[in-house]
């Protein structure tokens, strides 16, 4: 199911990023080291952790919000009201990549995090 929903189909068929990475087997991995229960609570805190909004409003230094376009794990919808309740935030999106970006978009990701290091933040996002 976290493959399922955290990778795009195009990169689960593609299999990884480079030689000998495979990513589905990644997110396998890591599901396997963790202890009896990890995703049930992850999940369960996710869906229950009501001050999102309240805590990003509080957050006073600048703030890169970093979307993937296929991302099927967090809902879209929710992204204007947390761009706006950021302070000073810069949108950034990285296209053709699913939940996990760092496992499936890595070097993009990289990109666009040394793009906001080296840059003024700009409110302005772009959508995908």
């Amino acid at each position: 199911m976290i493959n399922e929903y955290s990778l795009t189909r195009q990169f689960q068929l593609a299999g990884g990023t480079g030689h000998g990475i495979w990513g589905p087997g990644v997110t396998l991995a890591i599901m396997r080291r963790s202890p009896p229960g990890t995703l049930a609570i992850d999940l369960a805190n996710c869906n229950n952790y009501a001050r999102g909004l309240e805590a990003a409003a509080e957050v006073a230094c600048p703030t890169l919000l970093l979307v993937a376009c296929h991302d099927r794990m967090t809902p879209r919808r929710n992204l204007p009201a947390l761009q706006s309740a950021l302070r000073q935030v810069l949108r950034a999106e990285i296209p053709d990549c699913g939940h996990a970006m760092m496992n499936e978009q890595p070097q993009a990701v990289v990109e666009q995090l040394l793009n906001f290091l080296a840059s003024p933040v700009d409110t302005a996002g772009q959508g995908c």
